[in-house]
């Protein structure tokens, strides 16, 4: 029995030892799956991040000198993070049966089928929108087998505003347009996970998410001991594809458009169908048991949006976001308004349909440039992972970034990297972008029924998504 005792110990620390190494090691060709073993792609969905990371291992204390040098170790120790941005973003553009399940492979798939992120629920579906009209070409768009595109915003806040569902501008309140003179369109999705978390705690109105709060809000995470996968958010950016461009670069979908009939220049509700969009950015928001109370933020974009610099630009990219020809055009700019769209953005009823900007933007849509070089180790990963997938479509995608928080409670807690910005997410607050910083101020209010009560600001886990739970139907 001792000799056995003595054995197993043996065992256990050779074992120890092997995962302390290799938890610490740089290395990661093996970590191209999800389940961390297997090198090469897989449908599996990382529940956690491989290498463990603790809050305070080995980061300098002044977090906002994050630096990307070769004497600094700060941006390699966010390589954890890389690997599971990159594995999870590829798990989820897997290719899908009817039931949101992976099939095939994502190497020799037609990309007809739709992909598992896809299969997630739209806002209007979650929190109950069914009376209203977009509820139905929803419906309609899903049964055609066609996206359904109505934002020209990742966020959702205008429906606390009451205005009608749908918005013309990104996080900053501004339009994108690219180079062909359309706008650039949005699409939010949650996970199954979040989805039933809302509809299981009647989250769905300012009312239940009161009640829910008097004991505390917290967006359920991930459960290594189950393999299950925390909440999800997904906010995507789509481009509308024309003659002038190579389909075969992107991830491409048909898609139905609608535009409110305050956006449009005939002031008449504008429904598109069938329109070719491709997948031009992607922010995957998670909730893991490593980050606490707090999420992960992995934000991936087209290759050939815009130049990260302009000091070397390859001028035989035909650029999504940025004409090297434009001389007259000021970099990172909003379109400017215009005499007769009364301070909102004007969609045209046919194409371009940003064409009523076209003299003002010089015909060329928004240039844009990337503020925020991508860290060096990021690159690296972009690299492993883009050769991996070379002969598909998503070798066109690279990782901008993953952000987390880091240094516990108190005042050392601080995003890590400290800026995050997403060219066609966050195009003109690049330079002061961070998701954690925005996402630290999403909340609701709530109204109590005695005028006498003043309103109370609640605190929705860092996700904006909740501000869909205030329109006026479910107050």
């Amino acid at each position: 029995m001792k000799k056995i005792l003595i054995l197993l110990s043996i065992v256990t620390c050779v074992v120890w030892i092997y995962a302390c190494k290799h938890a610490t090691s740089t290395s990661f060709k093996n970590y191209y799956c999800g389940v961390g073993s297997a090198d090469t792609i897989c449908s599996d969905l990382p529940v956690e991040v491989i290498e463990p990371i603790l809050h305070d291992q080995g980061y300098t204390t002044d977090f906002m000198n994050f630096t990307d040098s070769a004497t600094s170790a700060d941006s390699l120790k966010q390589t954890p993070l890389d690997l599971y941005s990159w594995q999870t973003f590829l798990a989820l553009n897997w290719p899908s049966d009817a039931q949101g399940k992976p099939k095939g492979s994502i190497y020799n798939d037609n990309l007809s089928a739709m992909r598992i992120w896809e299969h997630y629920r739209d806002p209007l579906e979650v929190f109950g929108y069914v009376d209203h009209p977009l509820f139905l070409h929803l419906n309609a768009a899903k049964q055609g087998d066609n996206k359904f595109l109505y934002m020209t915003s990742k966020s959702p806040r205008n429906l606390l505003e009451k205005l009608p569902i749908g918005s013309f501008d990104e996080a900053d309140g501004l339009p994108l347009v690219d180079r062909n003179m359309n706008f650039t369109l949005f699409e939010i999705k949650m996970n199954h996970v979040e989805d039933t978390f809302i509809t299981n705690n009647n989250l769905i109105s300012v009312d239940g998410i009161y009640k829910y709060t008097q004991t505390g809000f917290q967006l359920p995470a991930s459960d290594t001991l189950t393999n299950a996968p925390g909440m999800m958010e997904i906010k995507a950016a789509w481009r509308i594809l024309t003659s002038s461009d190579d389909p075969t670069l992107f991830y491409c979908r048909n898609a139905v458009i609608y535009v409110d009939s305050l956006h449009t220049v005939n002031h008449k509700a504008l429904l598109i169908p069938n329109v070719k969009v491709g997948l031009v950015g992607m922010h995957i928001i998670r909730h893991t048991a490593l980050t606490g109370s707090n999420l992960i933020w992995s934000s991936f974009e087209h290759v050939n949006n815009d130049p990260d610099s302009l000091a070397v630009v390859d001028t035989s990219i035909k650029w999504s976001y940025y004409n090297p020809a434009c001389t007259a055009c000021t970099v990172n700019t909003a379109p400017p308004h215009v005499a007769g769209d009364g301070g909102r953005y004007l969609w045209q009823i046919t194409q371009p349909y940003a064409g009523y900007y076209s003299a003002a933007m010089n015909g060329s849509g928004t240039q844009v440039k990337r503020v925020n070089k991508i860290f060096k180790y990021t690159d690296s990963v972009n690299h492993k992972f883009r050769t991996k997938m070379a002969g598909t479509v998503w070798a066109n995608y690279k990782l901008i970034g993953s952000q987390w928080m880091i240094g516990g409670e108190g005042p050392k807690t601080t995003a890590a990297p400290p800026l995050l910005a997403n060219t066609v997410q966050e195009t003109y607050i690049q330079a002061s972008a961070s998701c954690i910083g925005c996402h630290s101020f999403a909340s609701v209010t709530f109204t109590p029924a005695d005028p006498s009560k003043q309103p109370i600001n609640i605190s929705t886990g860092m996700s904006f998504i909740f501000s869909a739970s205030a329109h006026p139907q479910k107050k």
